[in-house]
């Protein structure tokens, strides 16, 4: 299954004359992309912030709106995508997965699905900066699952 790792606009665009399927991550439901349907075999659409250090890191003070309305990734999402992922791997061939930048959230899902994989998530660290969390969440509910 190739994977293809991409910003909101870019998702919007994207096509495939395989079947393919998509994970969507936008910090807010108000945020999700418009994703084509044309071959797309399932959707996952996930909402959580692009956050990898305590909420206090980034001057979200504990008690205030914006702290209560934070959304982390977590190894409940970590489980939806490996749900997910195990669900459509044999029924397409392209597994597109975007954030609104395609920096952080998304390679770091597409990096832990390929070390799973693969055994390899190099090609991911080399050319973005995958959000550390997210990653650690993934292969720390893939070990669970006796992926790794």
């Amino acid at each position: 299954m190739e994977i293809e790792v991409l910003n909101k606009y870019a998702a919007e665009k994207f096509s495939s004359d395989k079947p393919w399927a998509a994970i969507s991550v936008s910090t807010t439901s108000e945020q999700w992309a418009e994703i084509g349907k044309e071959n797309r075999v399932d959707l996952l659409q996930l909402e959580f912030w692009d956050i990898d250090r305590q909420l206090e890191e980034f001057g979200i003070k504990p008690g205030t709106d914006e702290h209560k309305r934070a959304i982390l990734f977590d190894e409940d999402f970590a489980n939806r995508v490996w749900d997910f992922v195990f669900e459509v791997k044999d029924k397409v061939e392209v597994l597109m997965i975007h954030c609104e930048a395609g920096v952080a959230r998304s390679p770091a899902i597409a990096a832990a699905i390929e070390k799973v994989f693969t055994g390899s998530d190099d090609k991911w660290f080399k050319s973005k900066v995958p959000n550390r969390l997210v990653f650690r969440e993934m292969l720390n509910a893939a070990n669970k699952r006796g992926l790794i």
